[in-house]
C-alpha cells in the first residue's frame, strides 16, 4: 500500500496540492486515498492497480481510468453538480484526482443506515437526471473509452447467482440487446453517490465499470440497492419512496411493456448478487429473502409485494 500512497501525494504535488498528508485510504479495486494539508487543502487521488478480482473477468488494466475520467467529463457536461471536479488524471499511472465530497453532502448508505429516508424531490430529481443522461448519451458513447460491454457486465453480474437461473440471465441479455441503448453508470449504488438532505441534491462517484447498453439497466440498478436497504431495514416509508422512483421512470424515460420486464429482471438479477456475494454496508449477504424475491422477480413468477402495490 505503501507505494500507492506515495504515488498519490506525488501526483497530488505535480497538481498543486503541496505537504499533503494521507487522512485515508479506502478501496478494493483501486486505493482511494483522501490527502489534506494544513492550509486546508483536500484532494481525492485514486490509484487503480492492475489485479484480475475473479478467473471469470478480464484482468482490469490501469487504463480503466480513461473510461471514468470520460464519465466524469460526460456528467460534468450534463450538469456540474452531479459529479465533483476531476484535477487531473494520468492513464499510464491508472491515477485519477478529484475534487473531495463535502459540506453538506453525506454518502447515501450511512444516510439509508440512520435512518433516513428519502425525499420525493430527491426521487424525481434522480429521475431527472437518468432522463437527461438518456438524452445526450448517443453523442457522448462515441467519445467514452468503454472498459465494460454488456456482455462483461452480464458476466460480472452473474457471479454468485446460483447457476440454475443461467437461462433466465440469458433471456434477459437476449431482450436487453432489443431495447434501447444509453451510457449506463453501473454503480448507481448508495456507497457512491452523496446527498445532501437539506437541499435534496446529490453527486456521484465512480464510473469505472460505465458501459454502452441497455437503458433499463441504470434505473434498475438504482432502485435494487434500494429495495436491499428497504428490506434489511423493514422501512415501509423506503418501499414507497421506490414505488414512487418506479412508476416516474416508467413514465419520465417512456418505458414500454419489454423495458418494464427487463427492469423487474435486473431487480431479480441484482438482488440475487447480492444474496451470495459481498456485504453492502450493514446489510448481510446469503440474506434467504433476497434470493427468493431476486429468484422470483428474475423468472417473472411473480412480482415484489411492493410493486404490486404500488405500480
Amino acid at each position: 500500500m505503501e507505494m500507492y500512497t506515495q504515488q498519490a501525494k506525488t501526483y497530488a504535488a505535480k497538481l498543486g496540492f503541496r505537504a499533503m498528508e494521507i487522512e485515508k485510504v479506502l478501496g478494493y479495486g483501486a486505493y482511494v486515498c483522501l490527502l489534506k494539508n494544513n492550509h486546508a487543502q483536500e484532494v481525492v487521488v485514486k490509484v487503480n492497480k492492475e489485479f484480475q478480482p475473479y478467473p471469470s473477468l478480464p484482468l482490469y488494466p490501469m487504463k480503466r481510468v480513461q473510461t471514468e475520467a470520460s464519465m466524469y467529463a460526460f456528467l460534468e457536461s450534463i450538469d456540474k453538480s452531479y459529479v465533483p471536479k476531476v484535477y487531473g488524471y494520468d492513464s499510464t499511472q491508472g491515477i485519477l484526482a478529484l475534487d473531495r465530497v463535502g459540506g453538506s453532502h453525506v454518502i447515501f448508505d450511512d444516510l439509508l443506515l440512520s435512518g433516513y429516508v428519502p425525499t420525493v424531490r430527491f426521487m424525481e430529481a434522480f429521475v431527472s437526471f437518468l432522463v437527461q443522461k438518456g438524452e445526450k448519451s448517443k453523442e457522448a458513447s462515441e467519445k467514452i473509452p468503454f472498459f465494460y460491454n454488456q456482455q462483461t457486465t452480464k458476466a460480472l453480474r452473474s457471479l454468485f447467482v446460483p447457476s440454475q437461473y443461467k437461462d433466465a440471465i440469458d433471456r434477459l441479455f437476449q431482450d436487453a440487446e432489443k431495447g434501447g441503448k444509453v451510457v449506463n453508470c453501473s454503480g448507481l449504488s448508495p456507497k457512491n453517490i452523496f446527498v445532501s438532505p437539506s437541499e435534496d441534491t446529490f453527486k456521484l462517484i465512480d464510473f469505472e465499470e460505465a458501459f454502452w447498453g441497455d437503458r433499463v439497466y441504470d434505473p434498475a440498478y438504482f432502485a435494487s440497492h434500494l429495495l436491499l436497504y428497504a428490506i434489511a431495514s423493514k422501512n415501509s416509508e423506503v418501499y414507497q419512496r421506490i414505488g414512487h422512483f418506479t412508476e416516474k421512470c416508467f413514465v419520465d424515460l417512456a418505458f414500454d411493456e419489454s423495458d418494464k420486464s427487463r427492469y423487474m429482471r435486473y431487480i431479480g438479477l441484482l438482488l440475487l448478487h447480492r444474496a451470495e456475494g459481498f456485504n453492502l454496508k450493514g446489510i448481510p449477504s446469503n440474506n434467504k429473502k433476497f434470493a427468493e424475491l431476486g429468484g422470483a422477480l428474475l423468472r417473472e413468477q411473480r412480482k415484489s409485494e411492493i410493486f404490486e402495490q404500488l405500480i
